[in-house]
């Protein structure tokens, strides 16, 4: 997941249940084997580029944890991005990498309407026990999985479909969707011994009843 709405009234109590969360999983990201590396340099000087823009355009970034990186290291803290302006680097580009961006919001249909304003996800994930919310959400957006109240576990289902809408992919797999999908239905037609199409008119030369019943089939919409 790279992007987390938050209404604006819970933003600091998401804030720090996020990083007291995210530290308790890692409380040093410096030399941790359970932490993953970012792949290579390049991909690590890009991540810190974005943040970089992030905090260049207003942005308040915070680190879970609060520690400075060891420059010899490709390992980071999870970086949060809080409310970055819609034309900075973290909002343009795809990620993957140690930040989340966190977006606060008044009202529910400015998120699904900023949702589809962008191309279309390939997971959304819905937090929350409203009903009535949960059903708004899920019924005026588009994208490829959904998973409520958790994350990344709907591509885990292998019985169910995954796959993305649009921007973010074509086709699904698992299960019998994966084999349809990576199966290729060959159609074979054997013509029969005898061909009535030249008695039917439609063989050159053609006569003035194959004109009519073409034109018959131009219709004026």
């Amino acid at each position: 997941p790279d992007l987390v709405y938050v209404a604006v009234e819970h933003k600091q109590a998401f804030i720090e249940a996020f990083r007291s969360a995210v530290t308790a999983l890692y409380p040093s990201a410096n030399d941790n084997p359970d932490l993953v590396a970012v792949v290579n340099e390049r991909h690590l000087q890009r991540i810190d580029r974005y943040l970089a823009d992030a905090v260049e355009q207003g942005a308040e970034v915070l680190h879970c944890p609060d520690e400075a990186p060891v420059a010899s290291s490709r390992k980071r803290p999870l970086s949060l991005v809080v409310n970055p302006p819609l034309h900075s680097r973290v909002m343009e580009e795809e990620l993957f990498g140690p930040i989340m961006v966190l977006l606060t919001y008044s009202d529910l249909p400015s998120v699904v309407a900023e949702i589809n304003a962008r191309p279309r996800p390939l997971a959304l994930y819905y937090f929350g026990q409203n009903p009535a919310e949960q059903d708004y959400v899920l019924s005026h957006t588009l994208s490829g999985g959904v998973t409520i109240n958790d994350a990344m576990l709907h591509p885990a289902m292998h019985d169910a479909p995954f796959g993305g809408v649009g921007a973010s992919g074509m086709g699904h797999y698992h299960g019998r969707e994966g084999f349809c999908q990576f199966s290729h239905a060959r159609t074979v037609f054997k013509a029969p011994a005898y061909d009535p199409r030249g008695e039917w008119g439609m063989l050159p030369p053609y006569g003035e009843q194959f004109l009519m019943a073409m034109q018959a089939q131009v219709t004026a919409d």
